[in-house]
């Protein structure tokens, strides 16, 4: 049983419910499993949603409002996540008010220069904003990231924050209700012989996720020539959706295509598929491959990013280059293969419950605001 946890902890996120995608997920895991172990726990964020402390999103009265709330609540540890911008105010507090207050700051997602989508260079140099986070970092006890990938990619870019530490993200695998399922098979008009299935959760705010859409799909019109009933559910939503859609039209697939927006249980979805993909050409840690894995689903992913620090390739999931040939090609040889199937379905499952399950993680956080790393 693990122990419970006497400690005051401010989390600051720049996304909280009212906002889907990962950083929600993984924050909101966290604060949960925190809660339940005793620990007294805050969220601070200009997101919308219940169980928070909402600041507004201006950024100056952004900082001077996350500072009046760490001054009146005066917490042992603050808990940053992704955005540098949200460190102005705790480093501040520690500058002015608490020269020991204890500041961790979790990067979550992949730096990007380049738009996949409209071909904008985005690299932009800017030293001074570069100088003054670096400084930011300097005052954080422990910096920690969700992939090796992600911290050496940070690296390239001139980030150099001190006292480094990986650590993962979670997974918390969602009870489903049989008559959610029916509901959604019959809402999308899933028949018995649809087959393959295959799913797809994404922000569709994201274009290096959604270029990876994009491939996904074009994927799916060669395998339609071996299995003519095969079906992709897409779960997200994100200002490319419409992009999507156009793909998805100039492909003739829109009776093969399924949009689903963003679900309040993702595992409704997860349930029907026969294969979980994640194409993606810029990822850190992704949380619905774990999502999948301990949903008990065999897995095709990209081999980018942080992808491959989750699947292991032959083992729990098949890693794949990010080209429609390849993908369909390794769709195609797990749908052949249904004793190769079952056995990646088994070893997912296995990896999340043994890898990934929120009480490991959240103890190696526990041990960040108890000065034992």
């Amino acid at each position: 049983m693990p122990e419970e946890v006497n400690v005051k902890v401010a989390i600051i996120t720049p996304y909280w419910l009212h906002t889907k995608g990962g950083i929600t997920t993984v924050v909101y895991n966290l604060y949960k499993e925190l809660k339940n172990r005793g620990a007294d726990v805050y969220v601070i964020s200009p997101d919308e949603g219940r169980e928070i402390i909402s600041v507004p999103r201006n950024k100056m009265l952004l900082v001077l409002n996350i500072l009046k709330v760490l001054r009146n609540m005066r917490p042992d540890v603050i808990h940053v996540h992704s955005h540098g911008s949200l460190l102005v105010a705790p480093v501040l507090y520690k500058l002015i008010f608490n020269h020991k207050q204890r500041i961790i700051f979790t990067f979550h997602t992949q730096p990007h220069t380049t738009s996949f989508i409209d071909k904008e260079n985005k690299h932009n140099k800017e030293y001074l904003r570069l100088f003054i986070f670096n400084f930011l970092l300097k005052n954080v006890n422990v910096t920690t990231y969700v992939s090796k990938s992600l911290k050496q990619s940070l690296n390239k870019i001139g980030i150099r924050p001190s006292n480094a530490v990986v650590i993962p993200n979670g997974v918390s695998a969602k009870i489903v209700n049989k008559e959610h399922v029916k509901n959604f098979k019959a809402k999308y008009n899933i028949e018995k012989n649809d087959f393959p299935l295959l799913c797809m959760i994404a922000n569709l705010s994201w274009d290096w996720k959604v270029k990876g859409v994009a491939i996904l799909v074009d994927s799916l019109k060669r395998i339609l020539t071996y299995y003519p009933k095969a079906k992709l559910l897409l779960v997200g939503d994100g200002k490319y959706r419409d992009y999507l859609g156009k793909h998805v039209e100039e492909k003739n697939l829109s009776n093969n295509v399924v949009f689903t927006g963003n679900m309040e249980n993702p595992f409704i979805a997860l349930s029907v598929c026969d294969i979980y993909c994640h194409i993606s050409l810029n990822e850190a840690f992704p949380v619905a491959p774990l999502e999948a894995m301990s949903a008990g689903k065999p897995i095709v992913a990209s081999n980018d990013g942080g992808l491959p620090e989750v699947v292991t390739d032959g083992f729990n999931g098949i890693l794949t280059n990010s080209n429609p040939d390849d993908v369909s090609k390794n769709i195609l040889r797990l749908v052949k293969d249904p004793d190769l199937m079952e056995i990646l379905s088994k070893n997912a499952l296995e990896t999340a419950k043994s890898r990934y399950s929120w009480d490991r993680i959240v103890d190696k956080y526990i041990a960040l605001y108890n000065r034992k790393i």
